[in-house]
């Protein structure tokens, strides 16, 4: 405790022998928009990481949806799908693309969300 007050007193004195000066007329107004500023980056990057969460998500709710239907061996008689194939003609079968499709609206949707978001919170 008697560390503390030495300390204290020790800064106090240093504090005390330095010159006043006055702050510049415009300092209030430089250190606003300053705080301004950075509220802006961290809403920006708070806005960025909601967007990759939200992707991310999706991603791994397409990816769970596939996973299971494979699992599950669902087949639909408009889609002939086999696991077995390999090479290019795995990649040809209708079901993919039906997948792929899928994914495409997804994130198109969201990226749609996205800029409206961005678009109607810059009016306000």
């Amino acid at each position: 405790m008697d560390k503390k007050t030495t300390d204290t007193d020790w800064l106090g004195s240093l504090f005390s022998q330095l010159p006043e000066e006055e702050l510049p007329a415009s300092f209030h107004e430089n250190m606003m928009r300053r705080i301004e500023a950075e509220t802006v980056r961290a809403k920006k990057r708070g806005e960025r990481i909601e967007l990759f969460a939200v992707i991310l998500a999706s991603l791994v709710m397409i990816a769970l949806a596939v996973c299971a239907c494979l699992y599950m061996e669902i087949r639909l008689p408009a889609f002939d799908f086999s696991i077995a194939e390999t090479g290019r003609e795995y990649l040809s079968r209708p079901l993919v693309h039906f997948y792929l499709y899928i994914a495409v609206i997804a994130l198109s949707l969201l990226l749609a969300d996205w800029l409206f978001g961005r678009h109607y919170r810059r009016k306000e």
